[in-house]
């Protein structure tokens, strides 16, 4: 874990504490009240096509293209991704980052794609590494 996560993760956590200690945990549970949305809202991945990877990223939020891998069978898959936009990262420096939606194109369709990502919300909170695995059927 980073030293940005750990930080995120407890200013979180404090910011959590204190809103029940106001009497205010109603509006920090609620979905519109947060500026960090949960992860399977901050990026919802889709395979419409055997060799075509989508990511639907939300608002304030951003995936890395570093950390952002791809694999079928344990063996990594070759992709052709979108051009990011520049971050200058704290903790990485100028890193490309994407937002909004992102597409990827496969080298390789033969069976479900193990996709490993991380990405941050721009409040500072970065999301801890993640997996999703998606199949394609015609």
């Amino acid at each position: 874990m980073t030293k940005r996560q750990i930080i995120g993760f407890w200013v979180t956590v404090a910011a959590s504490l204190g809103a029940q200690a106001a009497g205010l945990s109603g509006l920090i549970s609620t979905p519109h009240a947060s500026p960090i949305p949960p992860p399977e809202l901050a990026f919802s991945w889709q395979r419409p096509a055997a060799d075509v990877i989508e990511v639907q990223i939300a608002d304030q939020v951003y995936l890395y293209d570093a950390k952002t891998h791809f694999s079928i069978n344990h063996a990594t898959v070759a992709v052709e991704r979108p051009e990011g936009t520049l971050l200058d990262d704290p903790l990485f420096g100028l890193t490309p980052v994407h937002r909004g939606q992102a597409t990827f194109k496969l080298s390789e369709t033969a069976g479900p794609v193990l996709i490993e990502y991380q990405g941050c919300a721009d409040v500072g909170f970065c999301y801890p590494p993640m997996q999703v695995e998606l199949s394609f059927s015609r």
